[in-house]
């Protein structure tokens, strides 16, 4: 639930911008896995099962995504591309997706997702900035 609340204007000080709106996300762009350069691949093959449970839970995800986004600048690469499978709850894949995709965006790297079975083109396209068909 968002509220709103009005604050006199003589009553603020030292004001600043936390996070500035972002502008409207185009559409993810569709490319081959050969197109995938110096990205980092993430696949839950070696999480299982593990991956639903860091998924679903807020403060797991959270860090989850801070470790993804320390390994972009260690590794210096250009964006993540992110393979899953077995995923219970597509929702929560789809917060994930939504919570790192600006995360990456602000240090210059960029988000791919594979396309399978489970997740849906339409839901992400406008979340991430490209998308791997299912060969």
């Amino acid at each position: 639930m968002v509220q709103f609340g009005y604050i006199k204007a003589n009553k603020l000080s030292n004001e600043y911008i936390l996070r500035q709106d972002n502008e409207p996300r185009i559409e993810a762009k569709k490319i081959s896995i050969d197109d995938i350069g110096e990205w980092t691949n993430i696949s839950n093959k070696v999480l299982g099962s593990t991956t639903n449970t860091i998924l679903a839970d807020v403060q797991t995800r959270a860090n989850f995504i801070n470790t993804i986004v320390d390994q972009v600048i260690k590794g210096n690469t250009n964006g993540v591309n992110i393979n899953f499978t077995g995923i219970d709850n597509i929702e929560n894949f789809e917060r994930f997706l939504i919570e790192l995709a600006p995360r990456l965006r602000e240090i210059g790297a960029t988000t791919c997702v594979k396309i399978n079975n489970e997740i849906n083109e339409n839901d992400i396209k406008n979340v991430v900035d490209y998308i791997v068909e299912n060969e």
